[in-house]
């Protein structure tokens, strides 16, 4: 029994399900949330929200760090360096939990020097919402803490089926407390409860299975060095994806007010989905991607690692892109109906320079694999600060369309030019070539599909479920056919009949 909670195909699958899960509950939550707070209640929260989350940058990626070197200890088979690595570790988190307790609270006390735009009923009841936050971020911490010794001990397919199972009960709980009439604090209430499930299944893991001690031993303060190296590491990597994850919202509440802040997150649903599937593909190809470093591949080699994955991913991602530019703006009318190009706009703003970088995300194993990642966060940060700049001043010209359009550029001049230069001229790449491969074949295929789609859907007057289920149906079934004949290669179209044959 113990392997099959150690698999990591079924670790993939849970994955999986718990990516679908999240994308789905959060495209059926936010019509919810919009029809109980409104508008303005949403965006409140969110811009509350922003501020709050900047201060868990400060659990130093405690999960990652356990796994990293505690499977480190258990290759080596040293006990007492598990159990004591363990108790750093807990005492670390202890004190960051004191550093997030007196950091909100510091922060909580200011709420009205950051947003100026508020009523004073509603600072009250921000800043009740931000201790109920500080209360989420501490049990947020003790929970990567759980996760990260689960995890560590390989036991990764009942780590990933508690995070999904704390998502279904969080969704439950969330709309009993809205028809509770809780308001926006239902959220947050909603976050606790289901934290603390999750934490609970995590020590009553570690009581029946693992029985794994937390134990102080003499004779390893050594590993506090190695130890403070990796997280500061990991709290630079935390900071940029903060900073960029939540600057626009944060500058947006302080400038435009809440409405703003809440098409803004509206539209971040869209994005993060959008985002989700590619990154879950590439995680499962960093042990080729370490052989490939560990022998010396060549220049060849490496592109071609790339070229594979990347291709499937811009199948995918292509698809989705071209189908949101189709039928986005429809999706949008049913699910948030108000604000629909504002959403649909911003977006695709963002979501168009990402499918750049999605695509070619196998890269990053390369990284990890080379110990070469730190080079990509300082570039991140670097362009973190540029999106501040560009985001306050696009705002003043154009108002809350300005921080996307800053996210674009500044993601554009980061991740697209820079990091590739660094890909072909450090880690040994040929971008050229590996875009070339990438898009061979495929674009054609989506251009031939979308304009299919397209003629349907100008003849097709109207927006209704049924007409956007029909226009995707034809949508994805075009563009498979074109694939299959056309876009694919003969490897590819191989594989593909393979895997058929065997589901059969």
């Amino acid at each position: 029994m113990r392997s099959v909670f150690k698999s990591k195909k079924l670790a993939i699958i849970v994955s999986y399900a718990l990516i679908c899960t999240n994308v789905l509950s959060n495209l059926i939550l936010t019509p919810i949330y919009l029809n109980y707070l409104g508008t303005d209640g949403y965006g409140f929260y969110q811009m509350i929200y922003a501020v709050a989350s900047y201060i868990l940058i400060l659990d130093l990626g405690i999960g990652t760090t356990m796994v990293r070197f505690i499977s480190i200890y258990k290759e080596k088979k040293d006990k007492k360096g598990e159990e004591v690595f363990a108790f750093y570790s807990a005492v670390l988190v202890a004190i960051v939990s004191v550093f997030i307790i007196i950091v909100g609270l510091i922060v909580n006390c200011n709420l009205e020097h950051i947003y100026k735009t508020l009523t004073i009923n509603e600072f009250e009841l921000g800043h009740r919402m931000f201790n109920l936050m500080i209360v989420v971020l501490v049990l947020t911490v003790w929970e990567r803490f759980l996760e990260g010794l689960s995890m560590s001990c390989e036991l990764f397919s009942i780590a990933k089926a508690i995070s999904l199972f704390k998502l279904l009960f969080k969704f439950v709980s969330v709309i009993l407390f809205l028809i509770g009439n809780l308001g926006v604090l239902s959220l947050v209430y909603a976050d606790i409860f289901s934290i603390c499930i999750a934490i609970v299944l995590y020590l009553s893991l570690n009581i029946k299975k693992l029985h794994f001690k937390i134990k102080y031993h003499k004779g390893y303060a050594h590993v506090i060095k190695p130890m403070a190296t990796f997280m500061c590491a990991i709290l630079l990597q935390s900071i940029v994806s903060y900073l960029n994850n939540t600057v626009d919202k944060t500058i947006l509440g302080v400038m435009e007010g809440k409405v703003a802040t809440g098409i803004y997150s509206l539209a971040m649903t869209f994005i993060t989905a959008f985002n989700m599937f590619p990154t879950a593909i590439s995680n499962i190809f960093l042990p080729q991607a370490t052989k490939l470093v560990l022998h010396n591949s060549n220049r060849k080699d490496l592109t071609n690692f790339v070229i594979r994955p990347g291709r499937f991913q811009f199948m995918v991602c292509g698809g989705i892109l071209t189908g949101f530019i189709l039928f986005g703006k429809d999706f949008i009318t049913l699910w948030a109906k108000e604000n629909v190009f504002e959403i649909w706009i911003i977006s695709l703003i963002i979501m168009i320079p990402n499918l750049i970088t999605l695509v070619e995300n196998t890269v990053l194993t390369i990284l990890d694999a080379k110990n070469k990642r730190m080079f990509r966060s300082i570039v991140m940060l670097g362009i973190s600060g540029i999106n501040i700049f560009l985001t306050i001043i696009l705002i003043k010209l154009f108002g809350a369309i300005g921080a996307p359009i800053a996210t674009s550029i500044s993601y554009f001049i980061g991740s697209i030019v820079i990091m590739n230069v660094y890909y072909d001229k450090i880690i040994n790449i040929d971008v050229v070539h590996m875009f070339k491969e990438i898009f061979k074949g495929i674009t054609p295929c989506l251009l031939m599909a979308g304009g299919i789609s397209l003629s349907l859907h100008i003849l097709w007057n109207g927006v209704s479920v049924i007409k956007i289920i029909i226009e995707g149906v034809i949508f994805v079934f075009s563009y498979g056919l074109l694939l299959f004949k056309w876009g694919m290669k003969k490897d590819e179209r191989e594989s593909l009949q393979r895997i058929i044959r065997r589901s059969r």
